[in-house]
Order: structure tokens, then sequence, then C-alpha cells
């Protein structure tokens, strides 16, 4: 029996340090990612920019309800609920239009959810056609207007955006085996299909570990449109 008991001491023992020494694996490879990859790289920005183009859209279902449920979507660290479901709040909905462009193009169409905003309100009942895309309008664009939040929504054949923003995910088999999430937001012109610009970031939920992390930091609903709103600089009204 004492013998039973000291194989098992060592099984626990070595399943502990074994999880920690995973974890610490883990992290430190995580952190070479962050200290190596993550971050914004802008090559060219422009200036005087009236509207842009989401050429990819998100998963539209909950971003916190399939994490619980252990369904990670493919990039975590880029996806919001807002960028996912109504993406035109957030690159049209500042109320300073500095930072808000006067057009959003995508081929998301609105939902209930989204014609009951309270604080972005739809100036028109939008009308379902057969055309491919969707771009969201202002009604009136002047911030001084009561109107100015907003907006009409129309189907449309063709986009009239030059510029647009598109993610994908980026991760290696090492990523997958220690659990690191890595994504991106690419910023381009769609006239020359060049690459303006780049947001790099990555999330850390370890196997077999509890060891956790995001880099970079401070991630909001607003990330992604203040990152092409850096590089794309909306024209003031």
């Amino acid at each position: 029996m004492k013998k039973l008991l000291v194989i098992a001491a060592a099984v626990i023992a070595a399943f502990i340090i074994g999880r920690w020494a995973w974890g610490e694996a883990a992290y430190r490879y995580f952190q070479r990612h962050c200290d190596t990859q993550s971050g914004e790289f802008i090559y060219k920005t422009v200036e005087n920019v009236e509207g842009v183009y989401q050429m990819r859209l998100r998963d539209p279902r909950d971003y916190f309800d399939r994490v619980r449920k252990g369904d990670i979507p493919e990039d975590p660290y880029g996806h919001t609920n807002s960028e996912a479901q109504m993406p035109w709040v957030t690159f049209m909905g500042n109320s300073d239009p500095k930072y808000a462009y006067e057009y959003f193009e995508t081929t998301l169409a609105p939902n209930r959810s989204t014609l009951e905003l309270r604080h972005f309100r739809f100036e028109n009942v939008p009308k379902f056609t057969d055309e491919k895309f969707w771009i969201y309008r202002r009604a009136n664009g002047s911030k001084t207007n009561a109107k100015y939040n907003n907006i009409i929504a129309e189907q449309v054949p063709k986009i009239r955006s030059r510029y647009g923003f598109t993610w994908r995910e980026i991760r290696d088999s090492w990523d997958r085996r220690f659990g690191i999430y890595g994504g991106e937001v690419i910023v381009v012109d769609s006239a020359t299909s060049e690459e303006l610009a780049i947001r790099r970031g990555f999330i850390l939920w370890a196997t077999f570990s509890d060891r956790i992390g995001i880099c970079p930091g401070g991630k909001t609903d607003t990330t992604t449109a203040g990152f092409v709103m850096r590089v794309l600089r909306p024209r003031t009204l």
C-alpha cells in the first residue's frame, strides 16, 4: 500500500510539474510572438477618405457565447461582436467626423437588432433586393444636424470604395499545440492590390494549463475601426 501511495504521489507530482512546464513553454513562445510579430505596421496613409469596404465578414454569432462553449473564432484577437454584427456603427457612429466615415460598404445586411439601435437610426426602411452589396451612408453630413447619426441603407450592384480592409488567421503548428491564436487586419488599396497596413495580434489560451495572455493589449470594440482610420483618414465634414 505504501508503495502504491508513493507511485501515486510521484504521478501527481509529474503531472503538476509537466503541466507547469508546458504552460511556461507556451507562454514563452507566445511572448516571442508578441515581441517580434505583434503590433501595427503602417506602410502608407491616405487622406480625405470618404468611405471603406469590408472585404471579408466575421461570423455574426455571439463571441462570448462561443468562447464559453469552447468554440474559438478563427481570429479571436481581431473578432468583436460589433464588427461581426453591425460594423457600420463603429466605422460611422462617432460624433466627431474626423473619426467617422461618410459611408460604409459591405455584403452584410441589416437585421432587426441593428434596426432598433436608439443612438444610430435608419432613416429609411431597407429594401432587400438581389444585389450583392450594401452601402450605409449618412442621411446628413453635418455633425450639428440632429440627424447626423441617422443613416440610409441600400443594396447596390457594385461598390464605390477604392479602399477596404480584410482579415486572416495566422497560426503555425506550434501555435496550435500551445493554444495560441493569431490574426491580422489588413488595409488594402483595391486599385493596386497594395497592402497599406497590417495590425497583428495574438491571444494565448494555453493547452493543458491555465496560462492566458493577449498582445497588443487594450482591445476594444473600436480597435479595428481605429486602426483603419489611422491608415485611411476620414474626410473632415
